[in-house]
């Protein structure tokens, strides 16, 4: 009988949850907005800016913000306030709250290799927004506790907690559920924009690699699915097709948008694959032949989308816009002397040591970068759980115990804090010494292959530039792991004294003395944690304007002997992602900066609100100097450094894209 009214039960409570959970999704109107998404939107807003640091910069949180205008103008959604902002944390996430709060962590911007990657995940951000998720989960955790709270009774009261523990667990189900249908939503945001949600598989693999793969078993007790379900999940998506001529023309008029003519042209090529019948691929190749100046290629293609069909105006039009652009000679073809090339070919080679020792100083930081990793997280003794055993006791305790709880878990928190900065710091050292080194491989076999004078001078600057950036590199990667301990030791001070507290506690009341003292190990542990912080900071902002330099180069090497309409997509690039104009970049020009240089001139400007011109007055005649004088105190070539390197990795995937001439055939396919 006993078990038969169990089972009663349960049945009972399953059936109030269901009815529960289907009511709460049922609920999507404009009453709900204005009832329950408006209030926990603002009530979030409210909490997230208390709890963390935002970054207001104009560059990087403008970029953002331009990247997030694309994506609203598809949603369907078209009654929320869709807004964009940057937290200042160093750990890779993003996520959205109740009525259009979209946020993006300075460490998802510094993980993503492109603009197609960011693309997706604030469309997914704005898929959970779409699809009310927030609304719903606070929706239905409310009916559910409700039912529950009602059914429970003295008689049933173990049976509850299975209960309870069930609802847990559907809850998670629910949530998983609903980050897979923001996925959907992020493919499909990310087509209509323009963006290539193929590379959110690439997103989702590369944090595998960095932060270790969920075994699958675990994944059952997390709010999001495993990164290789998702993966499969998004295959199954029809924007990730590679059959729909629609999808991938569309994908690929999003990169011609951009400039991105090489990326564009596989994707073109592509959907003439999928349908040799599509018009639209036919004319996307012949703009890009046209980008090109190949005009007997443009108007061969322009014939074929006529052929199947395109509207013959619009290519018209364009037919009487081509024109045959001579295959001009590169800039600069002067050969340097034998002599200075191999000189400066030695002293790149002599470089291969000292980067060598750099590299291995970074890479211990990023593979182990604070040696109280475990002290951090959960504190030395479990002070994590004493922690929330404390803060469980609540006002049981005297108020100078409350003080010393909240102390404690503030310190723990920031330490918490200070070593993800430092960790991400650690990998940020190491890919910035590999950057070096990428730029010495490359300027030697430029060297080789075409030495030329500019090619020389580069190499110089470069060399002279390095001579003293390897040697901070290492310098400050080893300050780092010096500086992590100091953390780790004051955390654990910190961690003792929360646990002396638990145990005078567990004894009955704490005394006066032990409060005083307790409170005294506390703030000794919070000003040791100040001060590694304070030295950690200035050791993490040499590693990201050493970032800012290695990026420098990196742009100027991509930007060697390149031809007139490369140049020309260059500037345009640059004023892109910099938020300025070509003609803002002409000006850096003339004043003798490269393109490397300007774009990180342009990129400082924005960022400090300072004139591009008054800039140039600040350089003076140390035009190359651009990172150590304008940002004499290292504190924001971190964030412009953030759009160089997207920036970087766009021109050198798009010029060498274009470095070989188009076939008038046009070969190639598109990888998943």
């Amino acid at each position: 009988m006993r078990r038969t009214t169990m089972w009663r039960t349960a049945v009972r409570l399953t059936g109030i949850c269901a009815a529960l959970g289907l009511l709460s999704v049922g609920c999507a109107n404009d009453l709900t907005d204005f009832l329950i998404e408006q209030p926990l939107g603002a009530l979030s807003e409210l909490a997230i800016n208390m709890q963390y640091p935002m970054d207001r910069d104009p560059l990087v949180r403008g970029w953002v913000q331009q990247l997030g205008a694309e994506e609203r103008a598809n949603v369907k959604r078209k009654n929320v306030p869709y807004r964009f902002s940057l937290v200042d944390v160093s750990a890779p996430n993003a996520f959205a709250i109740p009525y259009g709060g979209v946020y993006v962590t300075k460490g998802l911007l510094r993980f993503a290799t492109s603009e197609d990657e960011l693309a997706f995940v604030l469309a997914h951000e704005i898929g959970h927004v779409e699809r009310r998720h927030s609304s719903f989960a606070f929706q239905r955790g409310l009916l559910i506790n409700i039912g529950l709270a009602l059914a429970t009774n003295r008689k049933n009261e173990d049976y509850m907690q299975l209960a309870y523990l069930a609802s847990y667990f559907l809850d998670l189900k629910f949530s998983r559920d609903a980050e897979y249908g923001a996925d959907q939503s992020g493919a499909t945001g990310a087509v209509w924009s323009g963006y290539n949600p193929h590379r959110a598989v690439d997103f989702f693999r590369r944090l595998d690699e960095r932060y270790g793969a969920t075994p699958r078993f675990w994944g059952y007790f997390q709010t999001h699915p495993i990164n290789v379900d998702r993966i499969s999940a998004l295959r199954r998506n029809a924007m990730l097709s590679l059959t729909d001529p629609v999808t991938l023309t569309t994908i690929a008029d999003g990169y011609r948008r951009r400039e991105q003519f090489g990326a564009a042209e596989r994707y073109y090529q592509q959907a003439v694959l999928a349908d040799p019948q599509y018009a639209d691929a036919y004319l996307g190749l012949a703009r890009v032949a046209a980008w090109r100046g190949n005009a007997q290629i443009a108007r061969g293609k322009y014939n074929e989308a006529l052929r199947h069909g395109a509207d013959q105006s619009s290519v018209q039009t364009d037919l009487a816009a081509l024109r045959d652009e001579p295959d001009e000679p590169r800039p600069g073809i002067v050969l340097a002397s034998s002599r200075e090339v191999r000189d400066a070919r030695e002293s790149l080679q002599a470089e291969a040591e000292p980067v060598k020792l750099a590299l291995a100083a970074a890479a211990t930081l990023a593979a182990d970068p604070v040696d109280g990793a475990s002290a951090l997280v959960s504190g030395q003794k479990n002070s994590g759980t004493q922690i929330d055993a404390l803060t469980a006791l609540g006002d049981h305790m005297a108020k100078a115990g409350q003080e010393l709880v909240q102390a404690g878990t503030k310190l723990r928190g920031a330490a918490m804090a200070a070593a993800a900065e430092v960790g991400e710091s650690g990998r940020e050292a190491e890919e910035t010494v590999q950057l070096l080194e990428s730029n010495r491989q490359r300027l030697l076999a430029i060297l080789a292959d075409r030495p030329t004078r500019p090619a020389l001078d580069l190499a110089r600057r470069v060399l002279d530039g390095n001579n003293e950036l390897i040697g901070q590199m290492r310098d400050a990667a080893d300050q780092l792991r010096s500086d992590s301990k100091l953390m780790a030791d004051a955390v654990h001070g910190s961690h003792l004294a929360v646990a002396a507290l638990h145990r005078e506690l567990r004894d009955g009341s704490v005394s006066a003395a032990a409060t005083n003292l307790l409170d005294t190990e506390l703030k000794a542990s919070n000003e040791a944690l100040n001060k590694a912080s304070a030295r950690a900071s200035r050791s993490i902002n040499r590693i990201r304007a050493g970032r800012a330099r290695g990026l420098v180069s990196s742009i100027d090497i991509t930007m060697l002997d390149r031809r007139r309409p490369q140049r020309a997509l260059a500037q345009r690039q640059v004023a892109r992602f910099m938020l300025t104009s070509p003609e803002q970049m002409q000006t850096m020009f003339d004043a003798g900066l490269s393109y490397g240089e300007a774009a990180y001139a342009l990129g400082f400007a924005k960022s400090s609100g300072t004139e591009p011109g008054k800039l140039l007055t600040d350089l003076g005649e140390d035009r190359h100097a651009v990172v150590d004088r304008l940002d004499r105190a290292r504190v924001r070539s971190g964030n412009v450094a953030i759009l160089l390197r997207l920036l970087d990795l766009t021109l050198r995937g798009e010029l060498e894209a274009n470095t070989a001439p188009t076939s008038p055939s046009g070969g190639g396919t598109v990888s998943g």
